[in-house]
């Protein structure tokens, strides 16, 4: 915004270098991005948007916008928000990662009853209402989101030095798709199976073969190579 009343924008920008037909040649990227490549880049993004909040914690809303040329304000395609209590959503989450519940027991009493590992489990529902461009009813999709505390030997390897500095909660936490509703009716003709994906805070695009997503604190081993 360099012109003072100019068009304004709160949140990040993040642009991509992507070529038109009449643009300069790169070395970067001689391919080029025509209309069809952006529909589909579009349909992709609009698809992972409520998606995006379903193991996140500060994270309550995302907005897919657009902003023509010459425009003074930018147009919503689609906007998602957590819906359901997000008191339930934040205590689900703060349980799960009080470091007292899941680090390693120094004195001898504690370590006597907990030799054994216990699983500590938590769940809750979320619901995510999406607004589309050009539709009457939100869409409203609800999920089972279900949260199981890693046994003591990970528990450990998340205290360790090198990965300490990381704050890695030690938790898998899967979300299964139960409902999706417009309106006041459910909308059973747009419900498919969903496909499972690996989520480390947000969606890898790894697909499981499951019908539901996982999270969890993954990161590559040294020794996988390539």
């Amino acid at each position: 915004n360099s012109t003072p009343g100019g068009p304004y924008f709160r949140g990040t920008i993040i642009r991509l270098p992507l070529r038109t037909q009449d643009g300069p040649t790169s070395p970067i990227c001689s391919k080029v991005f025509g209309n069809e490549d952006l529909d589909e880049l579009s349909s992709l993004f609009q698809d992972a948007l409520p998606k995006t909040l379903l193991f996140s914690y500060h994270l309550q809303g995302i907005s897919f916008d657009q902003w023509m040329p010459n425009e003074e304000f930018q147009e919503t395609i689609q906007s998602s928000r957590v819906s359901s209590s997000p008191l339930s959503r934040r205590s689900h989450l703060e349980e799960m990662s009080e470091p007292k519940v899941w680090k390693k027991e120094k004195s001898k009493l504690g370590k006597m009853f907990k030799s054994s590992w216990v699983p500590r489990r938590r769940s809750h529902m979320l619901q995510i209402t999406s607004r589309i461009k050009g539709e009457i009813n939100d869409v409203v999709d609800t999920y089972a989101i279900h949260s199981v505390l890693a046994p003591p030997r990970l528990r450990e390897m998340a205290c360790t030095e090198s990965l300490s500095p990381l704050k890695l909660i030690p938790t898998v936490g899967i979300a299964a798709h139960l409902d999706r509703s417009c309106g006041q009716t459910p909308a059973t003709s747009d419900f498919n199976l969903p496909k499972g994906k690996i989520f480390v805070g947000f969606d890898t695009g790894i697909q499981t073969g499951l019908p539901f997503h996982i999270n969890a604190p993954l990161f590559m081993h040294e020794w996988l190579g390539t």
